[in-house]
């Protein structure tokens, strides 16, 4: 089971109704608790690894139960993937968070600087603040900071905005405070490319007075789609991306990485009203109807 839903998860034509299908299918088949129960440390991983973009919460509810049993058998790898694939799907799922914290801290010297930046993380984006494990990684990150990846560097200038707001007492903040610089240089310099329907918001915008910057870049370096920065009042149009795949449920749910971003940002005061793809779909056959709707999302 695990193989067959890594090999689906790894194909980039995530619009493959067969394919799509087959994951559907083998989440319902793994959903079984009995089943899962029977995986190993390391297929548990996989599997959530798989379902990290989709919207699949019968499957979890199921992980998540015999996750907690095999948590302390998962390698440092397999235990910062679990922690970025349930944060990745939005699970909440607290009493797993604090077993790989524990596991992970117990074994923090075996991880490499890949897993690290990943499980800082994916911990701030599932709002599981563990004192034990960050003060873990702030023993042993210094030494990786020089060779992290450009991506590696973002992500931690992700966890030191969150972490010295939510938990400035954690050690894992003044470490990363030295270098906030470097690792700021690395997040705003990630590409930020609108997209036509974004584009098409903005213009319906300017034309119902709505004056606005494009692609804003706050002080701290988070970008916004349509801002007034003078109001801290930013409109995001939410493209597919943005959202976890429904599969056979029919939901539609924002992925971790968006709700955490859209936190961070509340917690630096601003108000954000979010724009779905799928909201703006249904009224942008006439001007009429565009205008009406965003004159409703934003009180005009």
């Amino acid at each position: 089971f695990s193989n067959v839903a890594w090999s689906l998860a790894k194909s980039s034509d995530s619009n493959d109704v067969e394919r799509n299908a087959l994951l559907d299918a083998l989440a319902d088949a793994l959903a079984d608790r009995k089943r899962v129960g029977a995986l190993s440390a390391q297929a548990l991983a996989n599997i959530a690894w798989s379902y990290k973009g989709r919207y699949q919460p019968a499957l979890y509810e199921s992980l998540v139960r015999a996750g907690l049993r095999r948590i302390p058998d998962q390698a440092p790898q397999e235990l910062a993937s679990t922690a970025y694939s349930y944060a990745s799907a939005g699970v909440d799922a607290p009493l797993l968070y604090e077993a790989v914290a524990r596991a992970a801290a117990r074994k923090i010297g075996a991880f490499g600087s890949v897993d690290l930046h990943i499980i800082a993380w994916s911990f701030c984006v599932a709002g599981a603040l563990d004192a034990r494990l960050f003060g873990a990684i702030a023993g042993v990150l210094p030494s990786y900071l020089d060779s992290l990846s450009m991506e590696g560097r973002a992500q931690l200038y992700q966890v030191y905005l969150y972490l010295s707001r939510e938990l400035p007492d954690s050690l894992l903040v003044p470490v990363l405070g030295e270098h906030s610089q470097q690792l700021k240089e690395a997040f705003v310099s990630q590409d930020v490319e609108p997209s036509q329907t974004q584009n098409e918001v903005s213009r319906v915008l300017t034309g119902l007075g709505w004056e606005h910057e494009s692609e804003h870049r706050t002080e701290e370096g988070l970008s916004l789609d349509m801002a007034r920065p003078a109001m801290k009042v930013a409109v995001e149009f939410d493209g597919p991306t943005h959202y976890l795949l429904g599969g056979a449920t029919g939901q539609i749910q924002c992925n971790g990485a968006t709700a955490f971003k859209r936190r961070l940002l509340r917690i630096l005061g601003w108000e954000v009203i979010p724009i779905p793809y799928f909201e703006w779909n249904e009224v942008r056959s006439s001007k009429e109807t565009r205008e009406a709707y965003l004159k409703t999302k934003l009180a005009l």
